[in-house]
């Protein structure tokens, strides 16, 4: 994903990899990956490089990167500010926090199941933050003090 050929693939090619359940993938990395192709597509077709232009040439593929195993973290400093995830940004990534600080990954749109290598094992599972936060205090909105 490192390689400059990565930034030329199809999106078929890259819809493909994504979809994958055996590629033992960082999501974190796969994100920025991903982001870095959506760059270099727009650029190649003359387009404005903007987060609504980036959403629209990743197409549903998007909901194929398994932020939902994401860590907290992984999320907030990968993907929260890219405005990549919708024009509603707040709701989809606040929906996405939720469900990774609650466990709540039922009928979700976008994809939970951890990958496997092509071994079988199970690739990058994160552990959980260990917070003196609790669930409800990371849910609230800050104050504008």
């Amino acid at each position: 994903m490192d390689s400059p050929e990565f930034l030329t693939v199809s999106d078929r090619v890259l819809t493909v990899v994504i979809e994958r359940d055996a590629f033992p993938v960082d999501e974190a990395d796969l994100f920025k990956s991903v982001i870095k192709w959506s760059i270099a597509s727009l650029q190649i077709k003359g387009l404005e490089v903007t987060p609504s232009n980036q959403r629209k040439i990743m197409g549903s593929f998007i909901h194929r990167i398994r932020f939902l195993i994401m860590t907290r973290v992984d999320f907030a400093t990968n993907v929260f500010f890219t405005d990549i995830l919708s024009e509603n940004v707040s709701e989809e990534c606040k929906e996405i926090l939720r469900c990774i600080s609650s466990g709540d990954k039922d009928e979700q749109v976008f994809d939970f199941k951890p990958r496997k290598s092509s071994f079988g094992f199970a690739s990058y599972e994160p552990k959980p933050l260990k917070s003196k936060r609790s669930n409800a205090e990371w849910s609230e909105e800050p104050s504008e003090d």
